[in-house]
């Protein structure tokens, strides 16, 4: 099985990525977060990958890091939830999100999901709730209720969603137990330089 490809990322969009391998154009199907860490066109990329193979051709679905495409093979082990579901759940959570989520069995963030619906989230929830802890999650943990509050925030106060978001993780991820105002404090001055 191919564990990942590498070569000329040659175009990219939030929701695929086109990379060229040894002169093949390999179109891969990827999640926003994944997008997020793309580099520009005409830059060397990896991207662990999937692939699917059905009645229909081969898909390849593509993850900025090793457990990303773990989360995503959970996911799909949910009956009723495919690949693109499963692609757009971690296009609208992000790791932290979801682990959170699952853990918590809190239905709230799963909302966000188009097409995802609450028996299907409860059937996710209950399918995945023992497995997560096997997951490498150091670093990824979040506790979304707050982030989901800060993100609030700085979308009020006139910033993009998604930077802010970004932002947010990134100081949640080394200083997870800091209270609201703290967060803010300390992303107000990142988000503003850029």
């Amino acid at each position: 099985m191919i564990d990942y490809i590498s070569g000329t990322l040659i175009e990219k969009s939030p929701s695929y990525a086109v990379v060229d391998c040894g002169g093949i154009g390999f179109y891969i199907y990827i999640s926003s977060h994944t997008f997020e860490t793309l580099p520009e066109p005409g830059s060397r990329v990896k991207i662990f990958v999937d692939f699917s193979i059905k009645d229909s051709g081969a898909e390849i679905y593509g993850f900025h890091n090793e457990l990303e495409r773990e989360i995503f093979k959970q996911i799909t082990t949910v009956p009723g939830i495919g690949n693109k579901l499963a692609l757009s759940i971690l296009s609208n959570l992000s790791i932290g999100e979801f682990v959170s989520a699952i853990r918590s069995s809190a239905l709230e963030p799963f909302s966000k999901v188009p097409s995802l619906g609450k028996k299907r989230a409860e059937r996710l929830i209950n399918e995945l709730k023992e497995k997560v802890d096997r997951f490498k999650i150091i670093g990824y943990e979040i506790d979304y209720s707050v982030l989901n509050d800060a993100l609030s925030a700085m979308v009020s106060l006139g910033y993009k969603r998604s930077e802010s978001k970004a932002v947010l993780e990134n100081i949640l991820k080394s200083e997870p137990n800091l209270s609201l105002e703290e967060i803010l404090r300390k992303a107000l001055p990142i988000i503003s330089r850029k």
